[in-house]
C-alpha cells in the first residue's frame, strides 16, 4: 500500500468505515490518481511532440539560412581579394619607378 493509500485509508478508518471498504475506497483514488497522471503525462507527450516538430522546421530554416550566409561570404571574400589585389597593383605601379 502506497503512502497515499495508506493515509485515505487511515482517515476512513477514522471515521468508522469498515477496513474492508476503507481499502478499497483507497486502492480506488490510488488507481484514479495514476490514469490521472498518466493522461496528463499523454499530452505532456503530445505537447513535447509537436514542440520537436516544430523545432526541426526551425533547424531545417537556420540551415538554409546558414547555407545562404556561407555563400555570400565566399562571394565578400573573393571581392575583397580582388579589391586587394588591384589596390596592390596601383601601390607598386605608383612607387615602383
Amino acid at each position: 500500500m502506497s503512502t497515499m493509500e495508506a493515509e485515505v485509508f487511515d482517515a476512513f478508518s477514522a471515521m468508522g468505515v469498515p477496513d474492508e471498504k476503507a481499502s478499497a475506497a483507497a486502492q480506488a483514488l490510488s488507481k484514479r490518481d495514476h490514469t490521472l497522471h498518466i493522461t496528463t503525462m499523454k499530452g505532456d507527450i503530445a505537447t513535447l511532440k509537436s514542440d520537436v516538430s516544430t523545432l526541426k522546421s526551425d533547424v531545417s530554416s537556420l540551415k538554409v539560412d546558414v547555407n545562404s550566409l556561407k555563400a555570400d561570404n565566399l562571394l565578400i571574400k573573393w571581392m575583397l581579394g580582388f579589391v586587394g589585389a588591384g589596390v596592390s597593383s596601383l601601390v607598386i605601379k605608383a612607387f615602383g619607378h
